[in-house]
């Protein structure tokens, strides 16, 4: 599914896919609600099939609900033609090898990775809750202390993969749902059908791979480490072949957007108003780990500007998810990543 995603974050994921995976023998598919003219060429240009859907039937239900069925339709459709399977996210996926070299290493199935390992399903408010909300607190105590498995990638030969997205739809189709239905609920599905032995009793083989050594790094872990000049490592010391939840780290944000983007993605722009004396610059983190002031809460960079206005130490910041992370110094040769979605700033 790519609802939403930058023209950044999808040359990250395809580039980085056909390094290990041509067009002779791997199909990309990729599940969009628009596709802008950069879009389009990077698509046309690594043979890319963009299926493109109107968000605005689905009503309030989030992407990560209505991709399901949408999947599971375009997995069944194409038949026999169809070997192994790759279900991943696209905003923050990369790839430093083959996805399908753990089925060749370790045999078919449906195999499914590790999220967050230092706390289990129960202690977690977010997959905690989603499990209780959709599936009710007694599931819930069931399976409070099994580890927390990501539902953003999972891989597996064609038979088992069906298998595994027809549960998935059925559970989100069900009119109940309806009503525990938001964004990153489908990993209380995923979860629910992977601990209670649902899938297996469907006829589905799954096997859990750990961070530790696996093959899949999800990188708010904290497992999987980057190291610069070399990748991101598991918990042995091995290279993986997924990397996934990349924007968890700037540094090797940054790097992936080095290497993959080829135009660009920072815009810079004379503030005005509340925001006059300061450069702004799209998509630029601002000295990220260096002269910290403090963090405050901010809607946008306009806010921000406010803030850092009514502080007489402040000399700019970087706004990213609704915050404000305030600096005392300003653009003076410091270093800036280029991270999708923040806005970096400083005062002339």
């Amino acid at each position: 599914m790519a609802s939403g995603i930058s023209d950044a974050q999808l040359a990250v994921f395809v580039l980085s896919l056909r390094r290990s995976n041509p067009p002779s023998d791997t199909s990309i598919v990729l599940f969009m609600d628009s596709v802008s003219p950069r879009a389009r060429e990077i698509m046309e240009a690594h043979a890319v099939e963009g299926v493109v859907f109107d968000k605005s039937k689905f009503g309030d239900i989030h992407p990560s609900t209505y991709r399901w069925p949408m999947i599971t339709e375009a997995v069944e459709g194409r038949g026999a033609a169809v070997g192994n399977v790759l279900v991943a996210d696209i905003r923050d996926m990369a790839f430093q090898g083959d996805p399908f070299e753990v089925i060749g290493r370790e045999g078919g199935g449906l195999h499914v990775f590790t999220g967050v390992e230092h706390i289990t399903l129960g202690k977690d408010g977010w997959n905690g809750g989603w499990v209780r909300d959709c599936f009710g607190e007694r599931l819930l105590e069931s399976i409070k202390d099994e580890v927390i498995i990501c539902s953003g990638v999972s891989v597996g030969d064609r038979d088992n993969m069906v298998g595994y997205l027809k549960m998935m739809s059925s559970e989100m189709d069900l009119p109940s749902f309806k009503q525990c239905e938001r964004n990153g609920v489908d990993q209380g599905v995923h979860n629910v059908l992977v601990h209670t032995g649902r899938l297996k009793g469907g006829g589905v083989d799954v096997k859990v791979h750990r961070q530790g050594g696996g093959t899949v790094a999800n990188m708010q872990a904290g497992v999987a480490k980057y190291r610069r000049g070399e990748g991101v490592v598991n918990g042995e010391g091995r290279m993986v072949d997924v990397v996934h939840q990349y924007d968890r780290d700037g540094e090797l944000q940054d790097h992936l957007f080095r290497e993959f983007v080829e135009w660009d993605m920072a815009v810079e722009g004379v503030g005005e108003g509340g925001c006059e004396g300061y450069i702004i610059k799209e998509n630029t983190e601002a000295y990220k780990g260096i002269c910290d002031l403090s963090h405050d809460p901010g809607s946008d960079y306009l806010e921000c500007c406010k803030v850092c206005n009514g502080k007489p130490n402040c000399r700019g910041f970087t706004h990213i998810r609704k915050g404000c992370w305030l600096k005392t110094c300003g653009n003076n040769g410091n270093k800036e990543l280029k991270v999708v979605g923040a806005t970096g700033a400083w005062k002339v």
